[in-house]
C-alpha cells in the first residue's frame, strides 16, 4: 500500500523525457461538404450514356429481322444485338412480344375482327339455336308419346 501512495522515483533523465513530450493537439472537426461532387468516372459515364428511345412496332420488327439474319450468318447473339444498337434485354422482350403481334395480325387478316363478319356470325348463331330448339322439342314430344304421358 505504501507503493500506491508514493509514486516511484524517476531518475532525472527519464523525468526529462516524460516532461519533454508535447501534449496532443485537439483535432479540428471537418466541415461538411456543401455540394457533393461526382467522381470523374461517373462524369465520364454520364457523358457516354444516352437516354433510351422508344422504337415503333415496325422498327422493332426490323431490328429483330436484322438480328436473326446476322445470327443465321454465324454472328453471335451478343455481337448481333450490339450491331443493332439495342440491349440484350430489349431483344428478348421484343422477341417474346412478337408472336402476340403476329397472332393479332393473323386474326385481322382472317377477317374475324371486322364488324360485318361479327354480325353475320351472330345471325348464324341465332339460326342454329332455333334449329336446335326445334330438334329438342320434336324429340321430347316423341319420347312423351312413347311413354304414354300425353
Amino acid at each position: 500500500m505504501a507503493e500506491e501512495q508514493n509514486p516511484p522515483q524517476l531518475n532525472p533523465a527519464t523525468r526529462a523525457e516524460v516532461e519533454s513530450v508535447p501534449p496532443r493537439k485537439a483535432r479540428k472537426t471537418r466541415g461538411r461538404k456543401t455540394e457533393p461532387r461526382p467522381s470523374q468516372s461517373s462524369q465520364a459515364m454520364l457523358a457516354t450514356s444516352t437516354k433510351g428511345r422508344r422504337y415503333s412496332e415496325s422498327e422493332k420488327a426490323e431490328k429483330l429481322r436484322q438480328i436473326e439474319a446476322q445470327i443465321a450468318d454465324g454472328t453471335t447473339l451478343k455481337a448481333a444485338v450490339k450491331n443493332a444498337s439495342i440491349s440484350e434485354q430489349n431483344y428478348y422482350q421484343w422477341k417474346r412480344a412478337a408472336p402476340m403481334a403476329k397472332r393479332s395480325q393473323a386474326n385481322v387478316a382472317a377477317g374475324i375482327e371486322t364488324l360485318a363478319d361479327l354480325v353475320k356470325l351472330e345471325a348464324e348463331n341465332q339460326r342454329f339455336r332455333g334449329l336446335l330448339a326445334e330438334k329438342f322439342l320434336a324429340e321430347n314430344t316423341e319420347l312423351r308419346q312413347r311413354l304414354g304421358l300425353d
